[in-house]
């Protein structure tokens, strides 16, 4: 058992080693200036991926990438500007960025790009820079979502849960909710919680819910914490 503890301690060291090298790298080439890495530096900022979340860092780099014509970027900093995650709202400036951002992720979709067919569908399930389109939202959220993108799997289990553009069917939300929070997302283990305590969609497991709402309790998303303590 004990050898087992060790090797599990280990690759879990083995993987944290791997992950700040490769936020180290991303860095460096972000600081070169390319707009890729400036992109997934606002992404994981932004979303708390293996760093403690930082809105201004993420507007930072999401601008740089965005100026470099980034639609993913600049989809990204519309959000945090909109939501006024950074400081002060600016809707009006949001709006116009989203707009901006729709033609860019339409052809990376098009090319198979997982991440702007999540971006995509938020948009079309909003009507912000695009026809205003439930279905499609959908299909483009089970795209991304079976591509492994766990915003969208998040996203898919919420247009299952309230029937958004596809039939409504609770167990099948439990199930990419599931897939979510097992890989980390601290919005996905709040949802998951709270559907083992409700009993929506499954049998209800209160434990099993708790379990999971300790899980984001700790997560580095300060957001998805305040909700799960709560």
């Amino acid at each position: 058992m004990m050898k087992i503890a060790g090797i599990t301690i280990g690759m879990v060291l083995v993987a944290s080693q791997a992950w700040a090298a490769d936020l180290k790298a991303t860095l460096k080439k972000a600081e070169a200036g390319d707009a890729a890495s400036q992109y997934q530096l606002a992404e994981r900022y932004a979303e708390a991926d293996g760093v403690d979340q930082d809105y201004q860092s993420a507007l930072k780099w999401a601008r740089l990438a965005a100026d470099q014509g980034n639609a993913k970027a600049q989809y990204r900093m519309a959000s945090i500007l909109f939501l006024g995650s950074a400081g002060e709202s600016r809707q009006p400036e949001a709006l116009q960025l989203f707009r901006k951002s729709a033609a860019g992720l339409e052809k990376l979709a098009e090319e198979g790009d997982a991440d702007a067919r999540a971006k995509l569908g938020i948009l079309c399930a909003r009507g912000v820079g695009v026809e205003k389109d439930a279905e499609r939202a959908a299909k483009l959220f089970v795209q991304a979502a079976d591509a492994g993108v766990v915003k969208a799997q998040v996203d898919l289990a919420g247009a299952y849960l309230l029937g958004n553009g596809v039939g409504r069917n609770p167990t099948t939300a439990g199930e990419w909710v599931t897939k979510a929070a097992e890989a980390g997302h601290g919005q996905a283990q709040v949802q998951l919680g709270m559907l083992c305590i409700q009993g929506t969609g499954r049998e209800q497991d209160i434990a099993q819910g708790m379990e999971w709402l300790g899980k984001a309790a700790t997560h580095r998303n300060p957001e998805f914490s305040k909700q799960a303590k709560n």
